[in-house]
């Protein structure tokens, strides 16, 4: 008798890790350090000392999705404030524009017509110009340059991003509320996807490993029963995995590196 088979997707993996609680990367750090066949000299606060640590390093240097928003300025304008996106999580703005604005005399959308025609043409790397890559990084650098200066010179929309109140501030304010604008973005995840991150998990653990090391250090003058001590070298070793976490989310993850023309 043929039976089908119904595949199954309760693997954790990369997309959709099993992880997604703060309290289940508790469980995971502990059972890392060795806990229960070994103590855990850690308190449930300093396990959320150490994943809060690990959010706060890993979004401060990782990139994040881009999205684009649309904003009814009539709506969430404030005068002399702003914009608040905070409810949107947003961690940067990278642009902002009307839909459908001009350009100069050019009537189109700025965010996609002008690059498009820039890869066509060639300017950008290993893009356009029938796929030969004749652009580079030189060529990108000032096509991008050209186009900022451009938009400035010609009336194009200028901003300032704060990104502790989350807040985007239109450069002259706008006299017309009655419109749209489009912003570039990007948005950090929702919690149940950080605390399942990859980067984020090694990190909270390596925090874990460095504050039990500390603690441990408190006790490195006393004799254990059978004549041990208090290994306290945990510690050395959460902080080498922090660095090495550390420059990998700089490496794979970053938002690019600078370079110099000369």
């Amino acid at each position: 008798m043929h039976r089908e088979h119904t595949p199954t997707h309760t693997a954790s993996t990369y997309i959709k890790p099993n992880i997604r609680t703060k309290e289940e990367l508790k469980e995971r750090i502990l059972k890392t350090l060795g806990y229960s066949l070994i103590t855990a000299e850690l308190t449930d606060d300093m396990l959320d000392m150490c994943i809060d640590e690990a959010t706060e390093l890993y979004t401060k240097y990782c990139s994040f999705p881009e999205k684009y928003l649309v904003v009814n300025l009539k709506d969430k304008y404030v005068p002399n404030v702003g914009i608040c996106l905070a409810d949107e999580n947003v961690a940067a703005a990278y642009g902002v524009e009307f839909p459908g604005g001009n350009f100069g005399s050019l009537v189109t959308d700025t965010i996609w017509s002008i690059p498009n025609a820039l890869m066509a043409s060639g300017a950008y790397p290993f893009f356009g110009a029938g796929g030969t890559g004749a652009g580079n990084w030189v060529t990108y650098h000032a096509a991008v340059e050209w186009l900022h200066l451009s938009k400035r010179m010609v009336g194009g929309i200028q901003y300032e991003w704060d990104p502790y109140t989350q807040t985007l501030k239109l450069i002259p304010e706008p006299e017309n509320l009655d419109k749209s604008i489009l912003v570039k973005v990007e948005v950090i995840p929702a919690d149940e996807y950080l605390y399942g991150n990859e980067y984020v998990k090694r990190i909270a653990v390596a925090k874990a490993k460095m504050l039990l090391g500390t603690i441990r250090k408190k006790f490195s003058n006393l004799s254990l029963l059978g004549g041990g001590t208090v290994d306290t070298t945990i510690g050395d070793e959460g902080k080498e995995e922090l660095d090495t976490i550390l420059e990998n989310i700089r490496t794979d993850e970053s938002r690019g590196n600078g370079f110099i023309i000369g």
